[in-house]
Protein backbone atom coordinates (compact mmCIF):
# COMPACT_ATOMS: atom_id res chain seq x y z
CA UNK A 1 0.00 0.00 0.00
CA UNK A 2 1.68 3.50 -1.10
CA UNK A 3 1.08 6.79 0.53
CA UNK A 4 -1.83 7.84 -2.67
CA UNK A 5 -3.57 4.74 -1.02
CA UNK A 6 -2.92 5.50 2.23
CA UNK A 7 -4.12 9.43 1.86
CA UNK A 8 -7.53 7.91 0.17
CA UNK A 9 -8.47 5.34 3.32
CA UNK A 10 -7.94 8.39 5.56
CA UNK A 11 -10.06 10.39 3.43
CA UNK A 12 -13.32 7.83 3.14
CA UNK A 13 -13.24 6.95 6.85
CA UNK A 14 -12.99 10.84 7.79
CA UNK A 15 -15.73 11.60 5.48
CA UNK A 16 -17.89 8.74 6.13
CA UNK A 17 -17.61 9.34 10.41
CA UNK A 18 -18.25 13.17 10.05
CA UNK A 19 -20.54 13.15 7.51
CA UNK A 20 -22.42 10.59 8.57
CA UNK A 21 -21.70 10.53 12.59
CA UNK A 22 -21.73 14.35 13.25
CA UNK A 23 -23.62 16.19 10.41
CA UNK A 24 -26.46 14.20 9.40
CA UNK A 25 -26.52 13.20 13.68
CA UNK A 26 -26.75 16.73 13.73
CA UNK A 27 -29.19 17.75 11.05
CA UNK A 28 -31.80 14.81 12.27
CA UNK A 29 -31.29 16.08 15.86
CA UNK A 30 -32.40 20.16 14.50
CA UNK A 31 -35.18 19.26 12.31
CA UNK A 32 -38.93 20.39 13.59
CA UNK A 33 -39.97 18.21 16.04
CA UNK A 34 -43.01 18.54 18.50
CA UNK A 35 -42.57 20.45 21.78
CA UNK A 36 -42.08 17.46 24.25
CA UNK A 37 -39.49 16.13 22.86
CA UNK A 38 -35.72 16.56 24.09
CA UNK A 39 -34.22 19.95 23.00
CA UNK A 40 -30.96 19.65 21.57
CA UNK A 41 -27.96 21.03 22.45
CA UNK A 42 -27.18 24.72 21.17
CA UNK A 43 -29.15 24.39 18.52
CA UNK A 44 -32.52 24.04 19.66
CA UNK A 45 -34.17 26.76 18.81
CA UNK A 46 -33.40 26.21 14.86
CA UNK A 47 -36.20 24.04 15.11
CA UNK A 48 -39.25 26.74 15.63
CA UNK A 49 -41.36 27.23 13.00
CA UNK A 50 -39.18 30.91 12.97
CA UNK A 51 -35.73 29.48 12.21
CA UNK A 52 -36.57 27.18 9.19
CA UNK A 53 -34.56 29.73 6.73
CA UNK A 54 -31.58 29.54 9.32
CA UNK A 55 -32.39 25.61 9.52
CA UNK A 56 -32.38 25.45 5.49
CA UNK A 57 -29.24 27.32 5.46
CA UNK A 58 -27.42 25.80 7.76
CA UNK A 59 -28.29 22.09 5.56
CA UNK A 60 -27.13 23.59 2.58
CA UNK A 61 -23.73 24.77 3.76
CA UNK A 62 -23.35 21.70 5.15
CA UNK A 63 -23.96 20.13 1.41
CA UNK A 64 -22.08 22.59 -0.07
CA UNK A 65 -18.82 22.05 2.32
CA UNK A 66 -18.88 18.26 2.13
CA UNK A 67 -19.05 18.14 -1.95
CA UNK A 68 -16.20 20.91 -1.99
CA UNK A 69 -13.97 18.96 0.55
CA UNK A 70 -14.80 15.80 -1.40
CA UNK A 71 -13.99 17.18 -4.90
CA UNK A 72 -11.01 18.16 -3.11
CA UNK A 73 -9.43 15.17 -2.09
CA UNK A 74 -10.43 13.23 -5.41
CA UNK A 75 -8.12 15.61 -7.35
CA UNK A 76 -5.60 15.22 -5.11
CA UNK A 77 -5.96 11.74 -4.95
CA UNK A 78 -5.90 11.34 -8.76
CA UNK A 79 -3.89 14.66 -10.23
CA UNK A 80 -1.55 15.88 -7.72
CA UNK A 81 1.73 14.90 -5.88
CA UNK A 82 2.33 16.80 -2.77
CA UNK A 83 5.95 17.10 -1.80
CA UNK A 84 5.24 14.89 1.31
CA UNK A 85 2.18 12.39 1.59
CA UNK A 86 3.07 12.33 5.62
CA UNK A 87 2.71 15.97 6.04
CA UNK A 88 -0.65 16.21 3.65
CA UNK A 89 -2.18 12.68 5.62
CA UNK A 90 -1.07 14.65 9.18
CA UNK A 91 -3.35 17.84 7.60
CA UNK A 92 -6.18 15.58 6.44
CA UNK A 93 -6.75 13.83 9.52
CA UNK A 94 -6.45 16.86 11.92
CA UNK A 95 -9.23 18.39 9.39
CA UNK A 96 -11.28 15.72 10.05
CA UNK A 97 -10.90 15.12 14.01
CA UNK A 98 -12.00 19.14 14.18
CA UNK A 99 -14.69 18.24 11.70
CA UNK A 100 -16.27 15.60 13.76
CA UNK A 101 -15.41 16.40 17.52
CA UNK A 102 -16.85 19.77 16.69
CA UNK A 103 -20.69 19.65 17.65
CA UNK A 104 -20.15 17.11 20.69
CA UNK A 105 -17.27 19.38 22.26
CA UNK A 106 -19.24 22.18 22.04
CA UNK A 107 -22.18 21.18 23.79
CA UNK A 108 -19.81 19.87 26.43
CA UNK A 109 -18.05 22.91 27.03
CA UNK A 110 -21.19 24.56 27.55
CA UNK A 111 -22.64 23.01 30.05
CA UNK A 112 -19.23 22.86 32.23
CA UNK A 113 -19.00 26.21 31.82
CA UNK A 114 -15.24 26.64 29.61
CA UNK A 115 -16.66 28.12 26.35
CA UNK A 116 -13.28 28.91 25.32
CA UNK A 117 -12.32 25.10 24.79
CA UNK A 118 -14.72 25.49 21.86
CA UNK A 119 -12.31 27.24 19.58
CA UNK A 120 -10.57 23.48 19.73
CA UNK A 121 -12.15 21.82 16.71
CA UNK A 122 -12.04 25.37 14.82
CA UNK A 123 -8.22 25.82 15.05
CA UNK A 124 -8.03 21.85 14.18
CA UNK A 125 -10.15 22.51 11.38
CA UNK A 126 -8.59 25.68 10.59
CA UNK A 127 -4.78 24.27 11.00
CA UNK A 128 -5.53 21.23 9.01
CA UNK A 129 -7.06 23.24 6.15
CA UNK A 130 -3.99 25.55 6.31
CA UNK A 131 -1.65 22.75 6.26
CA UNK A 132 -2.67 21.26 3.48
CA UNK A 133 -3.06 24.30 1.19
CA UNK A 134 0.42 24.65 2.00
CA UNK A 135 1.90 21.58 1.62
CA UNK A 136 0.24 21.83 -2.15
CA UNK A 137 1.81 25.17 -2.28
CA UNK A 138 5.41 24.00 -2.05
CA UNK A 139 7.56 24.14 -5.00
CA UNK A 140 8.17 20.37 -5.53
CA UNK A 141 4.55 19.67 -5.11
CA UNK A 142 2.11 19.70 -8.44
CA UNK A 143 -0.03 18.38 -11.02
CA UNK A 144 1.00 14.23 -11.30
CA UNK A 145 1.29 14.80 -14.84
CA UNK A 146 2.24 18.70 -15.91
CA UNK A 147 2.14 17.44 -19.66
CA UNK A 148 -1.56 17.32 -19.37
CA UNK A 149 -3.92 20.01 -19.27
CA UNK A 150 -6.53 18.73 -17.04
CA UNK A 151 -3.76 17.82 -14.42
CA UNK A 152 -3.08 21.15 -14.27
CA UNK A 153 -6.56 22.63 -13.67
CA UNK A 154 -7.12 20.37 -11.57
CA UNK A 155 -4.22 21.20 -9.27
CA UNK A 156 -5.74 24.83 -9.48
CA UNK A 157 -9.04 24.09 -8.37
CA UNK A 158 -7.45 22.35 -5.60
CA UNK A 159 -5.47 25.03 -4.35
CA UNK A 160 -8.55 27.47 -4.75
CA UNK A 161 -10.70 25.17 -2.69
CA UNK A 162 -8.24 24.87 -0.04
CA UNK A 163 -7.64 28.61 -0.17
CA UNK A 164 -11.81 29.25 -0.33
CA UNK A 165 -11.65 27.02 2.78
CA UNK A 166 -8.77 28.64 4.60
CA UNK A 167 -10.80 31.76 5.01
CA UNK A 168 -14.28 30.28 5.58
CA UNK A 169 -12.66 28.65 8.98
CA UNK A 170 -11.24 31.76 9.88
CA UNK A 171 -13.53 34.46 9.37
CA UNK A 172 -16.92 32.70 9.78
CA UNK A 173 -16.04 30.61 12.00
CA UNK A 174 -13.39 31.80 14.42
CA UNK A 175 -14.17 35.30 14.60
CA UNK A 176 -17.96 34.93 14.06
CA UNK A 177 -19.41 31.75 15.42
CA UNK A 178 -16.64 31.07 17.82
CA UNK A 179 -16.48 34.85 19.40
CA UNK A 180 -20.77 34.98 19.29
CA UNK A 181 -20.41 31.58 21.19
CA UNK A 182 -17.84 32.87 23.93
CA UNK A 183 -19.68 35.62 24.45
CA UNK A 184 -23.42 35.37 24.58
CA UNK A 185 -25.44 35.68 27.87
CA UNK A 186 -27.84 33.00 28.03
CA UNK A 187 -29.24 31.10 31.53
CA UNK A 188 -28.02 27.26 30.81
CA UNK A 189 -28.75 25.65 34.04
CA UNK A 190 -31.70 23.80 33.80
CA UNK A 191 -31.06 23.07 30.03
CA UNK A 192 -27.99 21.44 30.90
CA UNK A 193 -29.36 19.59 34.03
CA UNK A 194 -32.28 18.30 31.76
CA UNK A 195 -29.69 16.54 29.24
CA UNK A 196 -27.35 14.67 31.32
CA UNK A 197 -30.33 13.80 33.74
CA UNK A 198 -29.28 10.43 35.56
CA UNK A 199 -31.35 7.72 34.69
CA UNK A 200 -32.20 5.47 38.06
CA UNK A 201 -35.16 2.48 38.95
CA UNK A 202 -37.29 5.40 38.36
CA UNK A 203 -37.35 5.81 35.08
CA UNK A 204 -40.89 6.73 34.30
CA UNK A 205 -40.93 9.46 36.86
CA UNK A 206 -37.35 11.16 35.07
CA UNK A 207 -39.55 11.02 31.81
CA UNK A 208 -42.52 12.67 32.64
CA UNK A 209 -40.85 15.24 34.93
CA UNK A 210 -38.40 15.84 32.20
CA UNK A 211 -41.04 16.17 29.36
CA UNK A 212 -43.01 18.67 31.24
CA UNK A 213 -39.94 20.96 32.08
CA UNK A 214 -39.27 20.90 28.31
CA UNK A 215 -42.46 21.09 27.18
CA UNK A 216 -43.13 24.82 29.20
CA UNK A 217 -39.47 25.78 29.02
CA UNK A 218 -37.83 24.71 25.87
CA UNK A 219 -38.30 28.29 23.70
CA UNK A 220 -37.83 30.72 26.37
CA UNK A 221 -34.38 28.56 27.67
CA UNK A 222 -32.34 28.37 24.59
CA UNK A 223 -33.74 31.22 22.66
CA UNK A 224 -30.32 33.54 21.12
CA UNK A 225 -27.92 30.73 20.83
CA UNK A 226 -25.57 30.74 18.48
CA UNK A 227 -25.90 28.97 15.22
Amino acid sequence: MDDRDIFAIISLIGGFITVFLSYARTAAALNFKADDKKPTFLWGELRSENAKFTYYGWVVSAIVTAIGFGATFICIYYYIQPYSWWLLNAATITLFVGAFSWYDLTRIVWCHKVRDLAAVPVLLVMFGNGIMLVTLVHPDSGPLDPAKEGDNVAYRMVLVMLAFGFFHHLIMDLFIWYFSFVFMDVENSAYCESSFETVGSDVGLHKRGLKKMIRSQRRADIQGLAC
